[in-house]
């Protein structure tokens, strides 16, 4: 496995040289988790940014009890890091666990970032891909809130295809906010 998925995706947004994908080469690292691995602890500072290439992960948190909330779930192409605690050089609120056998390509985030000057595409592709999350956060977090669970249960299946299947069904109510024996109710009347 090499980072040339990651200057793929890169390119949809940006036009970027060779030189930039060399230099972006140069600070990547390919590596494997299995099942149950976590990219990403909380309680930790990281200094990595992350780029699925395969398999699916989720962001979670726990409460002072000791629940999981699950957060978002990361798919091939996507960006499974803590940008919060690498912004901020403090401490990790958010797990990251592999749901399925992932591939990541792991970059150093300050030497990612230090590229910008060189490379001010990177950081052009860097200002996009934050606006796209930020935006799917905030469509994310308002439809939580103003849905019923059978809405926002499917734009989970519009958002995310396929995972329903791929994916235990406990993990997709903790997304929406609701047990699984009503997730299951749910699943229920939709597929009768």
């Amino acid at each position: 496995m090499d980072s040339s998925a990651l200057t793929q995706i890169i390119g949809t947004l940006v036009d970027l040289d060779p030189s930039a994908s060399l230099a972006l080469d140069a600070i990547c690292e390919p590596l494997s988790y299995k099942k149950g691995d976590f990219l990403f602890k909380a309680g930790k500072i990281p200094h990595h940014a992350a780029f699925m290439v395969s398999g699916v992960a989720r962001a979670f948190y726990l409460n002072n009890k000791g629940s999981e909330y699950n957060k978002t779930f990361f798919l091939k192409n996507s960006f499974p890091m803590p940008l919060t605690a690498l912004i901020t050089k403090k401490p990790n609120k958010i797990n990251c666990q592999a749901l399925t056998d992932c591939e990541v390509i792991l970059f150093d985030f300050s030497e990612f970032k230090s590229l910008f000057q060189t490379y001010p595409l990177l950081k052009d592709f860097y200002i996009k891909a934050i606006e796209g999350e930020w935006i799917k956060k905030e469509q994310h977090d308002i439809a939580m809130v103003t849905n019923d669970a059978t809405t926002n249960y499917n734009i989970f299946l519009e958002t995310f295809p396929g995972l329903d299947q791929l994916i235990p069904q406990y993990h997709i109510a903790s997304y929406l906010g609701i047990t699984p024996i009503q997730l299951s109710r749910i699943r229920a009347s939709l597929f009768k």
